[in-house]
């Protein structure tokens, strides 16, 4: 794939696993492709462009851009939406279960309808299964994490399998995180085969076998 932004002739080539860098040394500029990028990844207009073999691509089904790594949220309505559905596909395997769960709600509503002298209380006979999980709050939850850096290889997890994620854009991660720590973040990328491109306001400590590009504050890009 070919991460591109012409305005500055940027031209960056994401191999599957790859690590890269890109570091924009001049603020005005930092901001404003950070702020495109994000508005890409949640699926607006923008001047990057993803390419395959000379196809664009879905930018927001591709590449997800964290920008704040402690805001980080596994239950956003995208997520949540996903899971719902791989759960859905597993549930048919369990429809005698949910007959039960069905039966034992209607005596359960017999039951209590009947303490009161109304005669006209109706209910709904059949749990979807997609209302059941929302009705049970059923989502993923992040609480198990200790620090940033097992919240970041959990959340990757998440993007690998429910998303289909290609690439994790890391806004300035590593002003938050230790070398050792981050290496613990890219392989597990590597393990779920999404490509890491760090975005850097300055240059910064570097990943064994990253690769690194700058677009200085004169407008040059240096790969």
């Amino acid at each position: 794939m070919i991460l591109a932004y012409s305005k500055y002739g940027i031209a960056i080539e994401l191999e599957e696993n790859s690590i890269i860098s890109l570091t924009v040394e001049n603020p005005k500029y930092f901001s404003e492709m950070v702020r495109e990028i994000y508005i890409q990844a949640e699926g607006g207009d923008g001047e990057f462009l993803l390419t395959n073999n000379d196809k664009a691509l879905r930018f927001d089904k591709n590449i997800e851009a964290v920008i704040n790594p402690f805001g980080i949220d596994f239950n956003d309505r995208k997520i949540l939406n996903r899971l719902y559905d791989k759960l859905k596909l597993v549930s048919t395997e369990f429809d005698e279960l949910l007959s039960n769960v069905d039966s034992a709600a209607v005596k359960l509503l017999d039951a209590i309808t009947e303490q009161i002298p109304y005669n006209n209380i109706s209910f709904d006979l059949h749990t979807d299964i997609i209302g059941f999980l929302k009705q049970y709050h059923v989502q993923l939850d992040s609480g198990a994490c200790n620090n940033l850096t097992e919240l970041l290889c959990e959340y990757i997890k998440v993007l690998s399998g429910l998303m289909g994620v290609n690439v994790l854009c890391l806004v300035d991660l590593k002003k938050y995180i230790l070398p050792d720590d981050m290496e613990m973040i890219c392989r597990q990328a590597s393990y779920c085969k999404i490509s890491i491109l760090f975005i850097q306001s300055s240059e910064s400590y570097r990943m064994e076998n990253e690769k690194i590009y700058i677009l200085d504050k004169d407008l040059c890009f240096i790969s």
